[in-house]
């Protein structure tokens, strides 16, 4: 697995070329905001905001990485190389005379600590750098290098020598977030993909998931799974730790159950699909109306019982085929009638299975009476009553509904 390790440059614009950022031709003082770039940085976008008296940003590296720090220096062109002074330290004192900000404690009492990051002993490369911008030009650049270690919190400063006491400097609060690595592998290679792999800092709940490839079941994350919330779940998610891990979307390969009606129109079948040899899949075949479920037929070697519309099948190493055999049953037709046209309707005509038990209702017309059922009604329930049920049996009947005047 390809082992994501990126170095970082921090461009921070110390002016641009516009002239109003400065107060002349020939005056360097920057009354601009700073900008800064991030260049190669695929995982975090890092920004300066105004804290107070200086300027703040977090960045995001890779906990393995030394920071590449380069400052690009960009100014209005000059008659004479202009020089930077660049330091870089935990801690800035300040003269509350002259209001100048150093990385050192000068000898005398009148300067006095104004903020640390309290990281003493931290271990950078500390001192002062010097870059220049030439002369005619207006572009400068100085390289830091930053060696991080757990904690990374620092104070950047920018001097321009040229400058009045009170206008020279510029500094920065820049707080190092380190990140580790959430690798991501599956297998086999050809399985399918897995989403999620990247640079997190620790405590982040990252989502990843494994998308099963033509042929594959997703089956266990395996690895550094200490973090991970359900090992047995594709998509899941990571509370990333304070350390690289990596992590195995396991897939085995999966062979097909299909399923099919003879004849289509009999009925419906469920349970189709790519399954895991092994896995015990429920299939069922229901029948339509006017038919009924006879067998299973095809490959009925693996199924618990053929001859039940619901079985169990455990899947094979190789791909299975079943068909649902239903049977076209006879429907006899049920004809309702009534004596008289006008005198009343009636409801419950139709074609239906033998045995099967429904209802018939005779609806008088105004001025109008029911009296009784006539014709098949050997088994009508009761002949007597408007509403009554009907067994239907294995032939067409006719059944009349008689209806009186109701002044008769």
């Amino acid at each position: 697995m390809k082992k994501f390790i990126t170095l970082f440059t921090v461009i921070t614009v110390m002016a641009v070329i516009n002239q109003s950022c400065f107060d002349g031709l020939n005056d360097f003082t920057y009354k601009g905001d700073p900008v800064v770039e991030f260049s190669n940085l695929t995982h975090s976008a890092a920004s300066w905001t105004s804290v107070g008296s200086y300027w703040s940003a977090s960045l995001e590296v890779w906990h393995q990485d030394d920071i590449d720090l380069t400052v690009a220096l960009v100014g209005p062109h000059g008659a004479q190389d202009r020089t930077i002074g660049f330091y870089v330290a935990d801690q800035l004192y300040r003269d509350t005379d002259a209001n100048k900000l150093f990385t050192e404690q000068p000898g005398h009492d009148e300067w006095v600590l104004m903020e640390s990051t309290g990281q003493s002993g931290v271990d950078y490369t500390f001192g002062a750098n010097v870059a220049t911008i030439p002369a005619n030009s207006s572009f400068g650049n100085i390289p830091v290098d930053l060696t991080p270690t757990d904690v990374n919190d620092i104070f950047i400063v920018l001097e321009e020598a040229d400058l009045a006491p009170s206008e020279n400097y510029k500094f920065f609060r820049l707080t190092v977030i380190p990140v580790f690595q959430l690798e991501l592998d599956l297998d086999p290679d050809e399985a399918g993909e897995v989403q999620g792999a990247a640079l997190y800092p620790e405590g982040r709940i990252v989502s990843i998931n494994a998308i099963s490839g033509d042929r594959f079941e997703f089956t266990a994350w395996t690895g550094d799974t200490d973090h991970v919330d359900d090992v047995n779940s594709a998509a899941t998610t990571v509370d990333m730790p304070a350390a690289d891990i990596s992590l195995t979307a396991n897939f085995v390969p999966a062979y097909e159950l299909a399923l099919e009606a003879d004849p289509e129109e009999g009925g419906t079948v469920a349970g189709a699909g790519l399954y895991s040899e092994g896995t015990e899949v429920d299939i069922e075949a229901v029948s339509e109306y006017g038919y009924e479920f006879v067998e299973w037929t095809g490959d009925t070697g693996y199924l618990t019982d053929p001859a039940s519309p619901v079985a169990t099948i455990t899947m094979s190493d190789e791909d299975i085929n079943l068909t649902a055999n239903f049977l076209e049953l006879d429907l006899f037709e049920v004809t309702l009638q009534v004596n008289e046209e006008g005198w009343g309707t009636v409801q419950g005509s139709g074609e239906y299975l033998e045995g099967e038990v429904i209802t018939i209702s005779a609806i008088s017309a105004q001025g109008y009476s029911f009296v009784e059922w006539t014709g098949d009604i050997t088994n009508v329930t009761d002949a007597g009553s408007a509403t009554t049920t009907l067994e239907v049996p294995d032939a067409d009947i006719t059944i009349t509904a008689v209806f009186a005047p109701d002044n008769e």
